[in-house]
């Protein structure tokens, strides 16, 4: 759990877009969600020019001597209504009166605050109604966090209030049009009825239902003309561009201001907080005094990195709450608690992580691991990430993550060994048999020249295929045969003049210092067809430029011997290459063996 609040610094730096984002949209949508532009006008006359406030235009009468006539109207049908129900004999027929009244005056209601909003400029006067506060003793921590982020929802519901409100009155306006042209019709065809036909009782029905319906008429479009002056009260005279240069002036000067300062608070002091610890660490360190990889020197830094975070932490806090921004304050208890509950996640993989960077994990400081099939040194082991070293490698030196290097198990150097099988300049024979020459070797590719060709292997390829380092010395092997006839010559004997004849003939040729030893040795009898002879030849490593020749120059050699002695060879034996066959090809009688086992 410790190392998820130390990874709370770097959760915290991708939060800060997110806070000043959603900042920025509640500056630019409070322009938007209600009638504040004339304060924001008087606030932004000072460096720009602005528009001009808001004053009641001349055709605003007509809208109020129609409110006022709605009102006057739904007062007077009230009132009948209330007569016509005192005369009601039926339940029926109260009923439907009461239902009447009900509708009336919720209209009348709608009418009356209509006529303060035209009045007030469009204000809700519902803003300014008096909430109470109940006092409780009892403490309920829930409760008191939901006081702490409740003005970030408030401040949500307050930037949406305008948007809300014209969306339901135009839902409501749209289905009460809907009413009114269904209605028109009915009361079309009612006025096609022949009434003249029916009996007396049905004329005074079918009129009686017309005055009603053509009242309930009269109600809907009444409605209907409340429903239009409240949505154009909902307007204002705004532009998008001015809206935006309001919005864009108000956050810089209110939250935008709010958010820097307490930005610059939060990284000031981590930052001081942490590079004072490098300086002090660097300041030892030239002193002589080497940091050495213990649990409670890492148990110190974790515990200072864990303090400069909560620090910083704090103090971005106490500025937001100090400036009266409870918006923002809540915001980011919000974002934190966000944060802090999605570590829960990942309690176990912090663990892992707590462990390696504690030197307590499967890989450790200082230790060797294989990573992707090469081996490397764990150089370092730091709060987020490891790096990986390899000497003899260009560039050889990666970063891992310490997710990655919970995967890798390390093992203790006790002595110098082999970090890479290669190094520049060398000369290796593949198992494919070409023969190459290293140029430059890379975490990722090994350059390899062949007779002016060039070959990229990749790093961890190179080391699967398991090539043959000529560059540190290699034997030269090759059989010679004579024919059986020869069986009665002594063996030393023909190793002598062998060893003469081959040592004489290096002599002359480029590779007269670039072998060690030569020895011949008794190899086989082919039974009846020949005696084979062997010639091991011990090459320095700076004779790999000479794999393929110092073979071919070996079987010259013998050629020569058995010509001056009068040899005989037999024909399956004889180890002549033709002219138009590759002479870079090894030869099908030269081997190479171990340099420690000749034989």
């Amino acid at each position: 759990m410790v190392i998820a609040l130390t990874r709370l610094k770097a959760r915290l730096q991708s939060s800060v877009l997110c806070i000043l984002f959603l900042s920025l949209i509640a500056s630019f949508s409070s322009v938007y969600a209600n009638d504040e532009a004339t304060q924001a006008d008087a606030n932004l006359t000072e460096t720009t020019q602005k528009p001009t406030e808001k004053v009641a235009e001349p055709n605003c009468c007509d809208a109020f001597e129609e409110t006022e006539a709605t009102i006057l109207e739904l007062n007077s049908r009230i009132k009948e209504l209330q007569k016509e129900l005192k005369s009601a004999t039926t339940e029926e027929s109260k009923s439907a009166v009461s239902q009447r009244i009900e509708h009336l005056e919720l209209q009348l209601t709608e009418a009356r605050r209509a006529f303060e909003r035209l009045s007030l400029g469009g204000i809700d006067p519902a803003h300014f109604a008096l909430s109470t506060v109940s006092d409780d003793d009892s403490y309920d921590w829930q409760n008191e966090l939901l006081q702490i982020v409740q003005p970030v929802f408030a401040e949500v519901q307050r930037m949406t209030k305008t948007t809300r409100e014209r969306d339901k009155l135009t839902r409501n306006l749209t289905t009460l049009n809907e009413k009114i042209a269904e209605l028109e019709k009915g009361l079309q065809y009612l006025e096609t009825v022949p009434t003249d036909k029916l009996s007396k009782t049905a004329q005074n029905r079918i009129t009686e239902l017309g005055k009603n319906w053509t009242s309930y008429h009269r109600d809907l479009k009444r409605q209907q003309e409340t429903y239009t002056t409240s949505l154009n009260a909902l307007e204002d005279d705004y532009t998008f561009w001015e809206k935006l240069k309001i919005g864009a002036w108000e956050f810089l000067t209110g939250r935008g201001l709010i958010l820097f300062t307490a930005f610059s608070t939060f990284f000031g002091i981590l930052y001081l907080l942490t590079k004072s610890m490098d300086l002090l660490i660097a300041r030892r360190e030239r002193n002589g005094y080497t940091r050495k990889v213990n649990l409670k020197w890492r148990l110190l830094l974790l515990a200072y990195r864990l303090f400069a975070v909560i620090l910083s932490l704090f103090a971005f806090l106490v500025v937001l709450h100090s400036m009266g921004d409870m918006v923002l304050f809540g915001l980011a208890i919000l974002i934190l608690m966000a944060i802090l509950f999605g570590f829960r996640n990942y309690v176990p993989r912090y663990f892992s992580e707590l462990r390696l960077f504690l030197n307590l994990g499967a890989a450790r400081q200082g230790e060797r691991v294989i990573y992707r099939g090469i081996p490397w040194k764990v150089e370092k082991i730091n709060l987020y990430s490891a790096y990986l070293v390899n000497p003899l490698l260009d560039n050889g030196r990666i970063r891992l993550m310490l997710p990655e290097l919970a995967t890798l198990t390390s093992r203790p150097v006790e002595m110098d060994e082999i970090w890479f099988p290669s190094r520049v300049g060398e000369s290796f024979m593949m198992s494919d048999g070409t023969f190459v020459e290293v140029l430059r070797q890379t975490p990722e590719a090994v350059y390899l020249e062949s007779f002016n060709s060039h070959i990229i292997y990749p790093t961890a390829d190179f080391i699967a295929a398991k090539p043959k380092n000529l560059s540190l010395g290699y034997y030269t092997v090759v059989d010679f045969g004579l024919a059986y006839q020869h069986f009665s010559i002594p063996v030393d004997v023909v190793f002598e003049k062998i060893h003469t004849a081959v040592e004489t003939f290096l002599q002359g040729t480029d590779i007269h210092d670039q072998y060690n030893s030569i020895s011949v040795e008794f190899r086989k009898i082919n039974e009846g067809v020949s005696l084979v002879y062997t010639i091991i030849i011990s090459m320095k490593g700076s004779a790999a430029g000479y794999y393929y020749q110092a073979g071919r120059l070996v079987q010259e050699a013998c050629l020569r011997c058995a010509q001056q002695e009068g040899w005989s060879m037999p024909f399956s034996h004889v180890a002549l290459k033709s002219p138009d066959e590759n002479l870079f090809k090894p030869h099908d009688n030269v081997t190479i063996m171990p340099k420690n086992n000749p034989a």
